[in-house]
Order: structure tokens, then C-alpha cells, then sequence
């Protein structure tokens, strides 16, 4: 890519990138699949040296460019390269606008880079296919480069190179739950009512039920919530004492009842300060799926619960920090010395 702007001229640049990235595309779209058919005729060893001979083949073809080179830099130190690639650098990242495409092509490659180590023993070992088919199946993706790269100069000269690369982003991110097959959806609603006990103490009490549904990631399953996503039916959110991610379910439905109380107020520096704490008590229970008969699930009622209580510090009309403590049987596997829930938030529960 650095040797196109000296093989062609400026106005041409962006239909020349087009036709090496059209080039470029083939080859994707054939190439996986003319290895997997190697791999499967003479073993992977030798198709690791078929693959070496194209580079060589490449190298040759490059040599064949007629290009005039500008003439050597006399002069030119290691010292004064290592300042002009620091220069280069600072431009790049600082003043030029760059900046933004540069962090999002970096977090492109990170991504691609993962994707490419764990997707062949994923297909191969998970999925079981063939070699051969693991090349076809790579082909497919190669379609779309093949029609990315026919469009792209249409689409640039239309929409401009800035809003061109904003939408081929787009269109990847858009992409990329549905060739992990990651499609699910939710549902869930929140209830509570406060009831005023005379004095400072308040009852609060509060009800969720989440849902659900689809090929719903496992990482999803001990969380809940639409719009605020918590930990669910195990931490700070829902049912303190029992350990976070300890229990996971499309199903989950807890309760919360607290009795509330700030006890004394102050002034310090200045600054208005209450002091008081609360009684809590949670419980709930969750379904690995909608049959309610699966065994991760357990016998009887299995409701999931914790106990204990905690203090408030309220720091002028609107900053509350909070520290609980709460007890439930179901941390006994994770400390049996203190199966002990301790938990440090701002604002109260709900």
C-alpha cells in the first residue's frame, strides 16, 4: 500500500486501493477454499509449503514493477529516523484528525486477531467440519469483500472517504452478532413502593422478574435487567449474600424488603452530613429454562436467600454511600469461615 502513490496519480488513488482491495478479495474468496481442498489432499505440512511458494511467486511479480526510486538520503542517521518516526507518530495522533480512525483500526485488529485464534479450533473441534468445509466456509466471507470492493469507489465518491469508512463500520458491527449466532432477546419489569413508618424509618420494598429468550450468551444468563444490566439473583443489586454469578437461568425473579432509617444529621466544614442504616432481606429463585423441570434447577421451592444489615452516609442532598453486610447459606461453599456478603456502593438499592 505505501509503494501506490508513487505507481499512480493522487486523483487515482481511491480507484487503485479499490482494485487491489477487489484482488484482494478473490483471493480470500478462493483461496480458503482451495486450502482446505489442499490440506485435505496432501496433509497440512505440505500446504504450509504450497502457501510458501505464492510468496515467492508474489516477490517475483513485484520485481517486474517498472518504478523510478527517488534517489538515496545521504546523511540520514538512525538517530534522526527514530525522531522523524516519533514526528511521524505525534502528527499522527495529535494533530491531524487521524486520531480517531487510528484507536478504531488498532481495536479492528485486536478484534481480528482474537477472532483469528480461536475460529479454527472452534470450527474444527466444536462444529466439527472438515477441513474442506472450513475453507468453504471462509470463502463465503469472501463474497462480501468481493462486493465491498466493487462498490466501494461508487460509494466514496458518493458519500466521501470519511463517511464511507464510518459506515463500512457500521456495517461490521451490524455484522457480527449474527455470524456468532448471538440472537436474543428480553424482558423484565420492576415494581417497589415505600411506605412511611413514622418517624425517620421507611419500609421499601421492591419486586423483579427478568426474562430471557433466544441464543441468549452465557454471560447474560447470571444477569438481568433491560436498560441497567445486574448481577442476578446473586449480589448487590438483588440478592445480597449470595455470591455474584453463583446461579444462572432465563428466569429469575427476586424480592427486596429494606427498613430505612437516617438517625442523625450534622454539620461539618460547612457541608450538611447524615448518618444512618438499614435492615435488609432478599430472596428469589431462578429457572434454567422455560420447561420449570430442568435438575440444574433443584427440588422443592428452592428460594435463594440473604439477610443482614448496613450503614448510610448521606453527604448533602444527593451523594448517599452505603456499606452492607449480608449472610446467606449459599455463601457457606464460597468462605465457610464467613459466608459473608460485604458490599461498598453509592445510592441506595432501589
Amino acid at each position: 500500500m505505501s509503494l501506490l502513490p508513487r505507481l499512480v496519480e493522487p486523483q487515482q488513488l481511491q480507484p487503485a486501493h479499490a482494485r487491489i482491495d477487489g484482488a484482494d478479495a478473490v483471493s480470500m474468496t478462493a483461496g480458503p477454499a482451495l486450502g482446505g481442498l489442499v490440506v485435505t489432499a496432501v496433509g497440512a505440512p505440505l500446504a504450509v509449503l504450497v502457501d510458501s511458494l505464492t510468496y515467492v511467486y508474489s516477490a517475483l511479480t513485484l520485481r517486474r514493477l517498472d518504478l523510478d526510486e527517488p534517489p538515496p538520503r545521504t546523511g540520514a542517521t538512525a538517530k534522526g529516523l527514530l525522531r522523524e518516526v516519533v514526528d511521524g507518530v505525534r502528527w499522527v495522533y495529535r494533530g491531524s484528525g487521524l486520531s480517531t480512525l487510528a484507536f478504531s483500526t488498532h481495536a479492528w485488529f485486536v478484534g481480528h486477531a482474537i477472532i483469528g485464534v480461536v475460529l479454527a479450533p472452534y470450527v474444527l473441534r466444536v462444529l466439527d467440519l472438515t477441513a474442506f468445509q472450513f475453507g468453504i466456509f471462509g470463502a463465503a466471507g469472501g463474497v462480501g469483500a468481493v462486493l465491498g470492493a466493487t462498490v466501494t469507489t461508487w460509494v466514496g465518491r458518493r458519500l466521501g472517504t470519511g463517511r464511507t469508512i464510518a459506515v463500512c463500520h457500521v456495517v461490521t458491527t451490524l455484522g457480527a452478532p449474527f455470524a456468532a449466532g448471538v440472537r436474543y432477546g428480553g424482558a423484565g419489569a420492576r415494581l417497589a413502593k415505600y411506605l412511611p413508618l413514622g418517624g425517620p424509618a421507611i419500609l421499601a420494598l421492591r419486586g423483579v422478574a427478568d426474562l430471557e429468550f433466544g441464543n441468549v450468551p452465557v454471560y447474560d444468563l447470571y444477569t438481568g435487567g433491560v436498560f441497567l444490566t445486574d448481577e442476578m439473583i446473586g449480589g448487590s443489586s438483588s440478592v445480597r449474600g449470595v455470591p455474584d454469578g453463583r446461579y444462572s437461568g432465563l428466569i429469575k425473579v427476586f424480592a427486596n424488603a429494606e427498613l430505612r432509617a437516617m438517625l442523625v444529621r450534622v454539620q461539618l466544614l460547612g457541608q450538611q452530613f447524615a448518618f444512618g442504616g438499614n435492615l435488609l432481606f432478599d430472596t428469589g429463585r431462578l429457572w434454567s429454562d422455560y420447561t420449570f423441570r430442568s435438575r440444574l434447577d433443584g427440588n422443592g421451592i428452592g428460594l435463594k436467600w440473604g439477610a443482614g444489615g448496613g450503614a448510610y452516609l448521606q453527604w448533602g442532598q444527593a451523594a448517599v454511600f452505603r456499606l452492607e453486610v449480608a449472610y446467606s447459606p449459599d455463601a457457606k461453599s464460597e468462605n465457610p469461615s464467613l459466608p459473608l456478603g460485604i458490599y461498598v456502593e453509592d445510592g441506595v438499592m432501589f
